[in-house]
């Protein structure tokens, strides 16, 4: 008789350093690795009293100044604007004290620079949402530190678009407190998505409080269809009363701001009364908004994709402090460098290459995933509607169709989501690389990144054929002038590739 032998399987070990840490100490390491650069940063606004000079700030505080100081000298809460379009309401605009998290990040703010509470709070959000999709702790926490890093969010600061900011770094949170709500659906679970619900809309950047809902749309719509497909009728109910309670929580909690801007909405440009006469107002009345042409002003150019990646590509911003050492005659004078399709640039859309790599990677190793497939097919739609007047077709399905969209501008703006989303994504592509990743994958992680690498060769052989100017350049500046912008932003260009 033949002896028995035992079959013994080689099991892959996946533990490291970082796994020997204690749970208990791993969110502090987190939080204590996400505050160091946000220390950096914003440092000078707190020990040098440095505020934000950008054109949105500088106007809104001309804008607030005579009523914030009335109500500095009566002691009361004005209700109207006196001083801007022959008068306006604002009670609109003022968010009621409640025990919440806005209010406490306002008081904190008293203490060290409020936008730094908010990118905190953003890089939280991140961390712990990778962490509950079974991302490991310390991959998150490069994600999170990666997050409140982009370049964007230091021209929201700048330029005074504060309510934007908040909305898009509670966005994090409203994602995951869904998602506990989905899978659990508990009634604590509720009073928790309703919690950041409400904090998200008292923003009152309902721009951004319409993507994110569309995220959630995206993420959870087939699923939901799914519990009525499979008659579990049950589960479906008690997911309908408790998202319809944490609706009425919500707008319970916000309903001023809320209900008081859906009010003036039609007294304003953006409830169907434009200036303009002719065909604008035929699109405005028909819309239920603003017009075609001025809610698409800001629309992002295919042309301009490869921003994502190299952020001087279509030139950057609009005024930028020149550093180069080719004219050192203009060095640290402001020069005029974005040369792309929108009428100006306050920031730079652009995210980095490697992490968007990262992000591919993930989804290519996802793929069964449904929360991975919903995201990254939400990146693509969402890239696809910020090219709003490029795009014609999509966007003015949304635009004349979608109730309340139409009072909505700038198509670009949905790449603030984007990027945020691209980041989550790149959490999984880490994971896929470092943990998962077997010698079979070895061939499709080359194969991705040496896409990346020859798109910035092909940049590289070929960006000295650029263009370099705008359509409404010619006219606007002597030949002199804009031969010397033309080598300005084309330098601008070859150190961004040499860096990337």
């Amino acid at each position: 008789m033949a002896k028995k032998t035992k079959k013994i399987e080689k099991v892959k070990d996946d533990s490291n350093i970082f796994d020997s840490v204690p749970k208990k100490f791993r969110d502090l390491i987190a939080l204590l690795i996400i505050i160091i650069p946000l220390l950096y940063y914003f440092l000078p606004f707190a020990l040098d009293n440095v505020i934000p000079t950008g054109s949105d700030f500088i106007s809104n505080t001309g804008q607030t100044h005579r009523w914030t100081e009335w109500n500095s000298e009566t002691g009361e809460t004005a209700l109207w604007n006196p001083s801007i379009f022959g008068g306006e309401p604002i009670y609109n605009r003022l968010t009621p004290t409640l025990i919440h998290f806005d209010s406490l990040i306002s008081f904190l703010g008293k203490i060290f620079y409020w936008a730094f509470w908010y990118l905190l709070a953003g890089g939280l959000g991140i961390y712990y949402l990778l962490k509950h999709k079974n991302i490991p702790w310390y991959l998150a926490i490069i994600v999170a530190v990666a997050f409140v890093l982009l370049p964007d969010w230091q021209a929201q600061i700048g330029e005074g678009h504060s309510s934007k900011l908040r909305a898009i770094m509670i966005l994090p949170w409203f994602i995951l407190s869904f998602t506990y709500f989905f899978e659990n659906r508990t009634w604590l679970s509720t009073g928790l998505f309703a919690l950041i619900f409400s904090w998200l809309v008292r923003t009152h950047h309902f721009q951004i409080i319409f993507y994110g809902i569309l995220i959630l749309f995206f993420l959870y719509i087939y699923p939901t269809i799914m519990l009525f497909v499979k008659k579990e009728f049950k589960q479906a109910g008690n997911l309908v009363l408790k998202f319809a309670v944490a609706l009425i929580l919500t707008f319970l909690t916000a309903a001023q701001p809320l209900f008081t801007t859906n009010e003036y909405a039609e007294y304003s440009i953006r409830g169907g009364n434009p200036v303009q006469i002719g065909a604008d107002v035929e699109s405005a009345k028909k819309a239920g908004g603003v017009d075609f042409n001025y809610a698409t002003g800001w629309s992002f150019s295919p042309n301009e994709l490869l921003d994502f990646f190299i952020p001087h590509f279509s030139g950057g911003i609009s005024s930028e402090i020149y550093n180069g050492d080719k004219f050192p005659q203009i060095k640290g004078r402001q020069i005029p460098a974005y040369w792309g399709e929108k009428p100006f640039s306050g920031n730079y859309a652009t995210m980095g290459m490697i992490l968007f790599l990262f992000a591919i990677i993930g989804v290519i190793y996802n793929r069964k995933d449904k929360f991975v497939i919903a995201l990254a097919v939400f990146a693509v739609f969402s890239i696809l509607l910020s090219f709003g007047r490029h795009f014609p077709e999509l966007y003015k399905l949304f635009f004349y169709y979608v109730p309340y969209f139409s009072k909505f501008r700038a198509p670009a703006m949905i790449l603030n989501v984007t990027f945020p989303i691209i980041l989550i994504l790149s959490g999984y592509g880490l994971k896929a690389i470092i943990i998962n990743s077997t010698d079979k994958d070895k061939k499709i992680i080359l194969s991705v990144f040496g896409t990346g690498l020859a798109t910035i060769v092909l940049v590289l052989l070929t960006y000295s054929s650029f263009s370099f100017t705008s359509s409404n350049e010619a006219g606007q500046y002597d030949a002199n002038t804009l031969n010397l912008l033309k080598e300005v932003r084309q330098e601008l260009l070859a150190v961004d590739i040499k860096i990337s």
